[in-house]
């Protein structure tokens, strides 16, 4: 089977290359849509959906790119899709709230480790045990994403995590900088986040730290499960996807008004309210949530994949979108 995709190349680590990769283990050849060779299926993540398409399969994988506009990119081509797939229920209830979708849909949440490990689709099995001095880790593209809260993390962590865990270290992953920064004990690290390094220090992070005001995902969540790396989150995320699925893999803060719906996350979108998404959090309360994680560090490594959440039901679900 050949799938034709647009707005590939140039973008690995994407979620649609993510895609590319987990299905090439089951033969599936992927092409670009500038080669003008049809495929058995079309591919896209963004609305611009080009109506000379033949493919008889037409399928659009949505994340959060415009949780602005009532939860989903506007014009979606609804009509001419074949199917839906979502990153996630949170997503997808957002979506659904204000959007008439007829066509088949599926939640699909993503697993995988980090773009550049040769063993992407090979997680870590067993149990990870805590050593100290504690590495931290936060990931995400914070000179284009005020709302990821970089600011807010950096201070919990030097005012707080320093304070009662001292020699820890924080590492800063997808920083806009030419080479490593470091500032006391937090670590900046480059925005290349497909070299071996990024996958080195996935591999030594005992906790993944992420305050993001809203994310339909994130990738980096798979990412943490991949290497076996308790979570701790904001509560307007897919992590409630994967505690549901896994048990016990991480810890979410109540720290902003939930967002259930397109008109909520209209009104309480970041990026419309970036100056209310940067106020000061209760630090107090996340660490609550750290020292949980630290304290019984066990229970939140010893969770295993299972038949809603492993390697190959995510193929199988994705087989079944292209083939049924």
């Amino acid at each position: 089977m050949k799938i034709t995709c647009l707005e590939r190349r140039g973008r690995e680590g994407t979620m649609m290359c993510h895609v590319e990769k987990i299905l090439k283990t089951k033969g599936i050849v992927f092409s670009d849509f500038s080669t003008n060779e049809p495929g058995d299926a079309f591919f896209t993540t963004i609305n611009d959906l080009p109506k000379n398409i033949s493919s008889p399969r037409k399928v659009a994988l949505l994340g959060g790119y415009h949780l602005k506009t009532n939860g989903v990119q506007p014009n979606m081509p609804w009509d001419r899709l074949t199917h839906v797939v979502f990153i996630s229920t949170f997503y997808e209830k957002i979506a659904r709230s204000s959007n008439n979708i007829k066509c088949n849909a599926s939640v699909i949440n993503f697993i995988g480790g980090c773009p550049a490990d040769p063993d992407i689709f090979s997680p870590i099995l067993i149990p990870k045990k805590i050593e100290f001095p504690l590495q931290f880790v936060c990931c995400a593209k914070f000179w284009k994403r005020p709302s990821k809260r970089l600011r807010q993390t950096v201070k919990l962590f030097n005012e707080y995590i320093l304070k009662k865990y001292p020699n820890s270290y924080l590492h800063v992953l997808g920083f806009l900088v030419s080479e490593d920064k470091i500032d006391g004990r937090v670590i900046y690290h480059s925005k290349s986040h497909h070299d071996k390094k990024y996958v080195d220090i996935w591999k030594q992070s005992h906790i993944h730290l992420s305050l993001t005001a809203l994310d339909s995902g994130p990738m980096t969540l798979n990412e943490s499960l991949h290497y076996r790396i308790p979570f701790i989150y904001s509560n307007n995320c897919a992590a409630y996807d994967y505690i549901s699925k896994l048990g016990k893999c991480g810890e979410i803060v109540e720290i902003d008004p939930p967002i259930s719906d397109a008109r909520t996350c209209q009104k309480l979108c970041p990026i419309t309210n970036a100056k209310y998404y940067d106020r000061e959090l209760d630090y107090e309360k996340i660490m609550v949530s750290v020292d949980k994680v630290i304290n019984n560090y066990d229970e939140y490594t010893s969770w295993s994949w299972n038949d809603q959440l492993n390697y190959d039901t995510i193929i199988d679900k994705w087989m079944n979108v292209f083939l049924t």
